[in-house]
C-alpha cells in the first residue's frame, strides 16, 4: 500500500532536512530564531519540533523559512513530487500537486469533499475556480487577468514545461515531449500579444473618443 504523508509530519522532517543541508546545528538555528524575536527558542525545543513532539505555529513556520532563506511552502512539501500527501483526512494527491496548489499554480478543492481536481472538460466550473483563486490572491493577479485575459494560461503552460522537464521518466522522454509543450507556450504568447495589441487600441480609442467598442 502506498504510504500517505501528513502535512504535520512533513514539516518537522523538512525543517531538519533544510537545517542539515545548510550545515547548521540545532543550537545555531535556535539562536537565529531567537535573534528574529522568538526568544523562547532553544536547542531542546528544536529537537522536540524535529522529533514531531512539539508543533510549529504559523508565525514560527514563516520565520523558519525566512531564516533558512527558502519559501514557507518548501517546509510543507516533500522533495519527491510523486509521494502521496493527505491534504485532508479523506483527500490525497501527489506532493508535486500540493506544491503547485500552495503556490497558486494549480486550482484544487472548492468542490465536493474528496474531490481533488476539477476536470478540464467541466470548463465553467474550472473557470469559476480559477476566478476564485485570482480574486483571493494578491490584487495584481486578478488585475493582470482582467486587463489581459489569457495571461494566466501562459503561466500554466510555462509550469507544464517545468513539469515535463522535471517529472519525465528519462532524459529521452523529456527531450521528445518538450518541443510540443514549448510550441504550445510560444503559440499562447503569440496569441497574448495579439490580445494585448487589441486591448491597447481599445484603451487608446476610449481615451480619445469616450466610446468603448
Amino acid at each position: 500500500m502506498t504510504e500517505r504523508h501528513e502535512i504535520r509530519d512533513i514539516v518537522p522532517r523538512r525543517i531538519r532536512q533544510v537545517r542539515e543541508g545548510l550545515g547548521w546545528s540545532q543550537r545555531e538555528l535556535a539562536d537565529r530564531m531567537a535573534a528574529y524575536g522568538f526568544t523562547g527558542w532553544s536547542q531542546s525545543m528544536l529537537a522536540k519540533i524535529e522529533a514531531g513532539t512539539r508543533g510549529v505555529g504559523v508565525d514560527e513556520l514563516v520565520c523558519l523559512a525566512f531564516a533558512f532563506g527558502v519559501s514557507p511552502v518548501a517546509l510543507m512539501t516533500l522533495k519527491d513530487a510523486m509521494q502521496v500527501v493527505n491534504i485532508t483526512p479523506t483527500t490525497q494527491t501527489f506532493a508535486g500537486n500540493v506544491e503547485r496548489w500552495m503556490t497558486g499554480r494549480l486550482a484544487m478543492g472548492g468542490s465536493l469533499p474528496g474531490t481533488v481536481h476539477v476536470m478540464p472538460e467541466d470548463f465553467p466550473k474550472l473557470e469559476e475556480l480559477w476566478r476564485r483563486y485570482y480574486e483571493s490572491g494578491p490584487d495584481f493577479y486578478y488585475t493582470a487577468e482582467r486587463r489581459l485575459p489569457g495571461v494566466r494560461r501562459v503561466s500554466v503552460i510555462a509550469d507544464d514545461v517545468i513539469a515535463v522537464a522535471g517529472h519525465g521518466p528519462s532524459d529521452a522522454w523529456a527531450y521528445e515531449q518538450l518541443p510540443e509543450v514549448l510550441d504550445a507556450l510560444a503559440a499562447e504568447v503569440a496569441d497574448l500579444k495579439k490580445r494585448l495589441k487589441r486591448e491597447k487600441a481599445r484603451v487608446e480609442r476610449l481615451a480619445k473618443t469616450g466610446v468603448d467598442q
